[in-house]
């Protein structure tokens, strides 16, 4: 082994003409770590070739060692070097391709509310009873001047169109299909929406009463709409003139 660095030193000298000052230290540098491994007897795979020292994986590390240090003594002075070096160490720029963002969800767009009416519902029935049954007429006209007789005969008539008006517009239908009078079992299923207690109440299911009322609920509920003017919204009956 000794033979073959002192051969390979021998070429070098040789070729001094071929090889620079850089290549020898680079070799020296070499030459060191080989010795270095020969102390620790670490087997050497191959011998020099083409300036450098291959180790088997043991001393792999020190293999790369005396190529940092020819690497870098090469860098450091000769411009050839270095500008290989440097276009070996430029790979295209991989950039970091960021996961792709989920796209933004956008929230649901808010339900567009209805317009508010001009008026309530409350006052369109009001009109619709006044105009049809005489209600508010009637409500509002105190009876005291009026005997039995006479408040008996309004009553017939408003009666009669009330009842039209509410079955057109609701189709009332009783809550229990039960005749008032007959026994009534209550149990949890009754809402107290549906079913109003009274008399010796427990806190227990079922319970057994009797039908004081059947109750009424709406089956429908189709009020006509208003269409005026917003000033005349709160009127429910106009005033009446009779031109002469």
């Amino acid at each position: 082994m000794a033979r073959v660095l002192r051969g390979r030193i021998q070429l070098s000298c040789r070729s001094k003409c071929e090889y620079s000052w850089l290549t020898l230290l680079g070799d020296a540098v070499l030459a060191v770590i080989f010795a270095r491994c020969i102390q620790r007897d670490s087997p050497v795979v191959e011998n020099v070739h083409r300036g450098t020292v291959a180790y088997s994986s043991e001393n792999f590390v020190m293999g790369r060692i005396g190529l940092a240090f020819q690497t870098f003594f090469g860098i450091l002075f000769s411009q050839e070097v270095a500008d290989r070096i440097a276009n070996a160490s430029k790979s295209p720029a991989i950039e970091a391709q960021e996961a792709p963002k989920p796209a933004a969800v956008e929230p649901p767009p808010k339900p567009v509310a209805p317009p508010k009416p001009l008026r309530s519902d409350a006052l369109t029935l009001l009109e619709v009873m006044q105009r049809e049954a005489r209600f508010l007429d009637f409500v509002q006209e105190s009876l005291d001047d009026y005997d039995d007789s006479q408040v008996g005969a309004a009553v017939r008539e408003i009666h009669r169109g009330c009842h039209d008006v509410l079955g057109r517009l609701f189709e009332l239908r009783p809550v229990l299909d039960v005749e008032e009078g007959a026994s009534f079992e209550v149990t949890a299923n009754h809402s107290a929406a549906r079913v109003r207690l009274s008399g010796r109440v427990r806190d227990e299911r079922p319970l057994s009463g009797q039908v004081m009322h059947s109750g009424w609920r709406a089956s429908k509920c189709e009020l006509p709409s208003w269409t005026g003017a917003k000033e005349d919204s709160q009127v429910v009956a106009p005033a009446e003139v009779e031109v002469s």
